[in-house]
């Protein structure tokens, strides 16, 4: 079978085929062949926030709930090696008990702020909880509207697969802080992505500018 269909058949459900180059196929045909290590460096991530905790009643809450979301997806599917890995469980009720846990058992490389638990590149957010779906389709560039969760595996919504093919920056209108659009497209750029007119007058005019 030609690689280049295979690929487009296994990875780009959901995209339109005139969006995929050669060297795009190619990627997600690779990525596509070696998920495993992909889904097994997430999982550890995930058991590496899980074992700081001691409570086994709370660890275990923890492992059913916690989900990575958003650029570290995009970022393995490039080949790339994420910066840094957001994290979010299920329910506020839940990121509130491990605020406290983290609070009071003040652990070693630990650090809690107002929104997040912090441990090497990790971070759980305090600030936002609930589904996978319901946290990335308020993320405001598509391509970051993916996860990867224990039992689920990897996720990447056809709204960021189209805009991983292509390397172009697609806005959510919808969005709960447009006014930080303009400066996070200048971030992505420098990251070799790509944007258009049409899609930079959107954000702009979201900004207020």
């Amino acid at each position: 079978m030609n690689t280049i269909h295979e690929a487009s058949s296994i990875m780009l459900k959901g995209v339109k085929l005139e969006e995929a180059t050669p060297s795009s196929c190619w990627l997600f045909y690779h990525i596509e062949h070696n998920k495993g290590v992909i889904m097994t460096s997430f999982k550890d991530k995930i058991d590496e926030m899980a074992n700081l905790i001691a409570d086994p009643k709370l660890k275990a809450q923890l492992k059913r709930s916690l989900y990575i979301a958003g650029g570290a997806i995009a970022s393995k599917h490039l080949g790339q090696t994420p910066r840094d890995f957001d994290m979010y469980v299920r329910s506020m009720s839940l990121a509130m008990k491990l605020r406290a846990y983290f609070q009071k058992e003040n652990i070693p490389g630990v650090t809690v702020t107002e929104k997040a638990i912090k441990f090497k590149e990790s971070g759980i957010s305090t600030k936002w909880a609930g589904s996978p779906r319901a946290i990335v389709t308020g993320f405001d560039f598509k391509h970051n509207w993916a996860w990867y969760a224990p039992g689920e595996g990897v996720v990447i919504l056809p709204e960021a697969k189209s805009s991983i093919l292509t390397r172009q920056l697609k806005y959510n209108k919808n969005a709960a802080s447009p006014h930080t659009g303009p400066a996070r497209v200048e971030k992505f750029k420098g990251r070799g992505w790509k944007i258009t007119d049409k899609e930079m007058s959107l954000i702009n005019r979201l900004a207020g500018r």
